[in-house]
């Protein structure tokens, strides 16, 4: 099938990446740092044609992921491009609540600190159960996640000694439509109120800017209640920018592709 012929090893590989989702491309990326030689993508895509025609791709576990924290404390003189030394902090941020959901399905996951605002730097109970979700997940989709969100959760994962999640990719909302859209505004306010048909993002009026976080922080149930509601309407309203809007822009990712599978083969499930 090729001027050089394929070994066992190479062809088995190949396939199990091809099973994975993994495009021609990538494929061929891999191939070079697994064998120290290298494959062209069309050389990949023969093979998977001759050796792979009855391979099924598996489906992706695709997690939607939005956290919400707590404010850094420390002592400053002015309030504008302040340069601030590491002996005016006085406490570092914690994640206050955290809220996902597997791609497709209805169930939204949720845990916040209500109850423990008294110590809220002792997040470790509250990342447990993200960190397993985190973990069984294939693809993290979340908006401006890259940035923000990875870092975040992985800065309160080495203060607690977790588990690191390893194995995910991710796919960033604000990226995918900085890619692809010329918009005035990438938050995800703007989008979903402009592209979402049933979830926008939460505007929580009733504890409005900083309010909410503050109240939170006090104790305040209602607040608490209102965070809920705030932190599980940003992950189904990012499900919906993705699916509706950005991922019809973005086909040719190659993550965005077998999302839209794994988004799929849910809806047509049941």
């Amino acid at each position: 099938m090729n001027k050089q012929s394929w070994t066992k090893a190479e062809i088995n590989f190949v396939l199990k990446e091809y099973k994975k989702g993994f495009s021609r491309f990538e494929i061929s990326k891999k191939f070079r740092l697994k064998f120290d030689y290298f494959r062209s993508p069309d050389s990949i895509k023969h093979a998977i044609d001759v050796y792979g025609s009855d391979v099924e791709k598996e489906l992706p576990k695709v997690l939607l992921v939005d956290i919400e924290t707590k404010p850094k404390k420390s002592w400053h003189w002015g309030v504008w491009q302040e340069n601030m030394s590491q002996s005016m902090m006085i406490e570092d941020g914690a994640i206050l609540s955290w809220s996902a959901k597997w791609i497709g399905e209805k169930e939204v996951f949720y845990k916040d600190q209500r109850g423990n605002e008294k110590n809220l730097m002792n997040e470790k109970e509250l990342l447990r159960p993200l960190v397993k979700l985190m973990t069984e997940a294939d693809i993290i989709i979340w908006q401006n996640g890259d940035s923000f969100d990875y870092g975040e959760i992985n800065n309160r994962i080495a203060e607690h000694n977790l588990p690191i999640p390893e194995k995910y990719e991710t796919i960033d909302t604000k990226k995918v439509a900085k890619r692809h859209l010329r918009l005035p505004w990438y938050s995800l306010a703007y989008m979903t109120e402009r592209f979402n048909k049933k979830y926008k993002k939460q505007d929580h009026k009733e504890f409005p800017g900083f309010s909410l976080w503050d109240e939170t922080m006090k104790g305040n149930k209602k607040a608490w209640d209102c965070m809920k509601k705030y932190n599980q309407f940003d992950v189904l309203s990012m499900e919906e920018l993705f699916v509706d809007t950005l991922a019809k822009f973005a086909r040719g990712n190659a993550k965005v592709a077998n999302a839209m599978r794994a988004y799929s083969a849910v809806k047509n499930r049941g």
